[in-house]
């Protein structure tokens, strides 16, 4: 959809256009903006609708660009950004012409990882749905590396990241979408395969192991478990660690209190920053606390100003006695 706003005058030289919300507490995607037309008076406006051939090759050569190692990365960075909105576009573009070939698929994943985690953070429905309607499987298809990049290291970690539970926002994305469903539950049994396979790259399993957790019927939490162990690889263990942070079970708490003396110094930062996420983790962050599981010294500032805003004054008179000794 195209529409007029505004005529204006332009002086001669240099001008700079900004477009920003107005009222103060606006939040996600406002619109999908795709161009800004100037257009001298009495001149007909020609229609992005009446050149949709255009419209994709411009998306190509965005895509194009982005995978182009002669770029800078700041230039490639900035196209991601500016960009954002035409991730799954971008996605489809970026592996439409992919071969089987390892080398060149790893070539480009760093690029798809960036495109896809950062429509991740957006948390923005629609953008979503297209994302994972463009990465899973389809039917009779295997996983390959770049989807469960695009879903596990993208998606999935980046609403993470901004503090949503995956499972029940994922939900809320895929509702009403029987395809997608489908897919996407073939997606959880087909990473379970990919997260033990050794032939896959670590970072890969890593992303699979994001992924799978979110079963709702809870049928490959075991599996994590296995992840969890001392002598485990650091990478794999962060992805079981990361991958159950966004499981809301209290079993969760259990087993991450239990192993947390098994975790390398980043995961224990990871493992600690889980236990922050709820009341009922920060219990059981400071059983362990007060177990000698974990000292007071490794709290971020993050989780230390979540436990002392805590709303449960049982929870909070418990810290405060803890945290002062």
């Amino acid at each position: 959809m195209q529409k007029k706003i505004a005529t204006i005058r332009l002086q001669s030289g240099v001008q700079r256009f900004t477009l920003r919300p107005g009222p103060e507490g606006l939040r996600g995607a406002l619109l999908d903006l795709r161009a800004i037309y100037l257009v001298p008076p009495g001149q007909p406006l020609r229609s992005l609708e009446m050149h949709p051939s255009t419209d994709r090759v411009a998306v190509a050569e965005t895509a194009a660009r982005i995978l182009d190692d002669t770029e800078t990365k700041d230039a490639r960075m900035a196209l991601v950004s500016s960009n954002i909105g035409r991730a799954a576009e971008l996605v489809i573009a970026m592996t439409k012409d992919l071969p089987l070939d390892e080398r060149e698929e790893y070539r480009r994943i760093p690029w798809i990882w960036n495109v896809a985690i950062a429509a991740g953070k957006q948390n923005d429905t629609q953008m979503l749905r297209e994302l994972l309607r463009a990465a899973l499987p389809l039917p009779g298809q295997p996983l390959r590396d770049w989807q469960a990049v695009v879903i596990g290291g993208g998606v999935i970690n980046g609403l993470s990241q901004t503090g949503h539970w995956p499972r029940a926002r994922l939900k809320e994305i895929m509702k009403n979408e029987a395809d997608l469903l489908t897919r996407w539950q073939r997606c959880l049994d087909l990473a379970a395969k990919m997260a033990d396979d050794e032939r896959v790259r670590k970072g890969t399993r890593y992303d699979a192991l994001r992924i799978i957790p979110l079963d709702p019927t809870q049928l490959h939490l075991d599996q994590l478990r296995k992840y969890l162990s001392k002598g485990v690889d650091g990478e794999l263990q962060m992805g079981a660690v990361s991958g159950l942070s966004d499981v809301d079970l209290p079993v969760v708490t259990t087993w991450i209190k239990e192993k947390m003396i098994d975790f390398n110094s980043n995961n224990r930062r990871l493992a600690i920053e889980a236990l922050g996420r709820n009341d009922e983790r920060l219990s059981g962050l400071l059983d362990a606390i007060d177990g000698k599981r974990i000292d007071k010294s490794e709290l971020s500032k993050s989780v230390m100003d979540g436990i002392l805003a805590s709303k449960n004054p049982t929870l909070r008179s418990k810290a405060e006695a803890l945290l002062k000794k």
